[in-house]
Order: C-alpha cells, then structure tokens, then sequence
C-alpha cells in the first residue's frame, strides 16, 4: 500500500540510527533505487518501524512510499512526557559531562565545523547538540550528539532537525520578503525549492 509520507507520524522516542546500519540502508536505495524493505505503521499512521528508509525517503524528495499497516492488540505505546525525562532537583535535565576526548571526536567528525551553518570554529568555541533533543525522551549519548557554534545551538533549541531546518527557512523567507530587492527573494525561493 502507498501512503503519502506526510501523513506519516513519527514518535518522540526515534533515536538517530548508527551511521554503519543508514549507510548500508542508503547504498541499498541508491543502488536500487528502492527502500530495503516497506515503512511499518499502525492504522493511525504512526510510525512503528522502518525509520532509516523512512529518513532516507525524506531526504530523497519521495512524496509515497510503500507501508504496512499493522493492527496492535498490544496496549499503546507510552509515550514520553516532560516529567519522564530525567532531572535536577531544580527541575534542568541531567546530562552527561563528556571528556576532552569525545569533544575532539565528534569535532574532527564535523570536519571543525558547525554541522548547521557550516562555519569553521575552534574546538573551544563548540557546543554539542543533540540532534534530537533530551526534552523529547532522546538517549543522552554520543551518536546523537553534533557539533555546533553557540548561535545555531541557541538557535536550534529543543526542536527536530526538521523543525530547525523549517524554521531557519521561514526567518529567511521573511526577511527576503522584508528587502525592497524582489530579484533576490526569487531567486532565493527557487534555491529553497531546488533543495527540498
């Protein structure tokens, strides 16, 4: 069955895949030029399984994708809630401490760069991450952390890369929109499309 991949939901509790498990997914699709294996959801839509081939139908433009849809007689899924979350007795989620090392290793992954606005930066101007945020129940660990400037971290919060991606999109949209320079601002839309 084909379903439009928009109406697709996602649950706060994906974690990034391992990099090794989404490049053998990638190569197959590029390969193929298929997905490994059908996206699972149950009957409301929500995503149970396939997440990697479900990332990569995102990030190759598919506007269907093949689906299964599984009925559960099993008890909902719980979902995670602020109160869920690990915290401080003031309430700040706990986080890990990471030492010099790790820091080093996810920089020179990033290629010393802020892996959102690409902008070279010291090691001692980093700030990690992570990708998907701890506020929505994501493991606090090193494959979901990046590198990042403190701005774009600010920036980012705790929203989803996607969301972060439509944000930055919709500020420069309207500042476009604000310039007298009408030129510009088409051009600029034709860009934003050619990359979604």
């Amino acid at each position: 069955m084909q379903m439009d991949i928009s109406k697709i939901i996602i649950p706060g509790v994906f974690t990034p895949p391992r990099e090794d498990k989404f490049q053998l997914h990638l190569n197959y699709f590029l390969n193929n030029q298929k997905l490994i294996k059908p996206i699972v959801v149950n009957s409301n839509g929500k995503l149970l399984d396939g997440y990697i081939d479900y990332l990569i139908a995102l990030r190759y433009g598919m506007k269907t994708v093949d689906v299964i849809v599984k009925e559960t007689d099993e008890k909902p899924e719980k979902e995670i809630t602020q109160y869920d979350v690990k915290r401080t007795r003031k309430g700040k989620i706990k986080r890990k401490v990471y030492s010099k090392n790790v820091r080093k290793m996810i920089y020179d992954k990033a290629g010393k760069r802020c892996e959102l606005c690409g902008k070279k930066i010291l090691l001692s101007q980093m700030t990690l991450d992570h990708i998907v945020p701890l506020s929505m129940g994501a493991e606090d660990c090193v494959d979901n952390l990046q590198s990042t400037c403190f701005d774009c971290n600010q920036l980012k919060s705790n929203c989803l890369p996607e969301s972060f991606m439509e944000r930055i999109t919709s500020i420069f949209m309207y500042q476009m929109e604000k310039s007298d320079n009408k030129l510009k601002l088409e051009i600029a839309c034709k860009l934003i499309e050619s990359v979604e």
